[in-house]
């Protein structure tokens, strides 16, 4: 077993209208190792959510390779992705905070856990183990 959890190979992406091209990644090439911590940071428009949903897993690149956890992703279909996100437990945080309000963070992510079918006895222990993994959390 490798311990490379992301690598990425020369990772394009081009959204298309009928009349525009507009290339949102000229061939982005990133390896992050199992518990590597990685901050990007680049000036606005420079393709950081485009990387971001590619990396998670919302989108598909125009060209190039995504291996997470040395599984091919790159050619897998919506649901494909969908399923691949639950048993890797690949989540967001939004800049909008899609959290429900009146729920604390720890409630989110068991609601979460619920959603992938993780057994209630275990949602609380997942769930402070996940939020644990975070760094600077209050």
């Amino acid at each position: 077993m490798t311990d490379i959890l992301i690598d990425d190979m020369d990772l394009k992406k081009v959204y298309k209208t009928k009349n525009i091209e507009y290339i949102a990644l000229r061939g982005v090439t990133l390896k992050v190792k199992k518990g590597e911590f990685l901050v990007i940071a680049s000036p606005s428009g420079s393709g950081k959510t485009t990387l971001l949903d590619l990396l998670g897993l919302l989108d598909s690149p125009s060209a190039g390779k995504i291996i997470i956890d040395g599984s091919d992703v790159t050619n897998f279909d919506e649901d494909e992705r969908a399923i691949f996100r639950r048993k890797k437990y690949i989540g967001f945080v939004f800049q909008s905070y899609n959290l429900i309000t009146y729920l604390t963070v720890l409630e989110n992510v068991e609601l979460a856990l619920a959603a992938v079918g993780v057994p209630v006895w275990k949602r609380k222990e997942k769930a402070e183990e996940i939020l644990s993994m975070i760094p600077g959390r209050l």
